[in-house]
């Protein structure tokens, strides 16, 4: 059996676009924030497990994110424009924080980054997601 066929563009990761690499970026500052969060969060109040985990999930979902727009792979872009999304509905309807004002704001600016690139995920050749 092979693998699925997955349209992704074929551009080196040395000739990308700076606003995809600047999403990258974004997405790994992202994580960290997040990361930052999930540990001043046990060291604070450890009794809770369920936001722990989300946030450990949403800094995972930031690196995934990171990684796979460097593939220039489509299914990556949307995972992306999804993760982001959710993150910002979930910002606003939250009580809202300066570490949430900092965090709207790179996913604001990642969303708009996105956007701007949405073209240099076009269709192409067919290969592996994981190539």
């Amino acid at each position: 059996m092979g693998s699925l066929p997955v349209q992704t563009n074929n551009t080196p990761p040395s000739k990308q676009p700076v606003q995809i690499a600047l999403a990258q970026v974004l997405f790994f500052l992202n994580a960290a924030i997040w990361v930052f969060f999930l540990i001043l969060f046990l060291s604070d109040q450890a009794s809770s497990w369920v936001i722990p985990i989300l946030m450990a999930g949403n800094a995972l979902a930031m690196l995934v994110c990171g990684l796979g727009l460097g593939k220039r792979n489509r299914y990556f872009y949307y995972l992306s424009l999804a993760v982001v999304g959710i993150n910002i509905i979930l910002t606003v309807t939250d009580e809202v924080g300066l570490f949430d004002y900092i965090t709207l704001l790179l996913d604001l600016v990642i969303l708009t980054l996105l956007i701007a690139s949405r073209k240099g995920f076009a269709h192409s050749s067919k290969s592996n997601v994981l190539s």
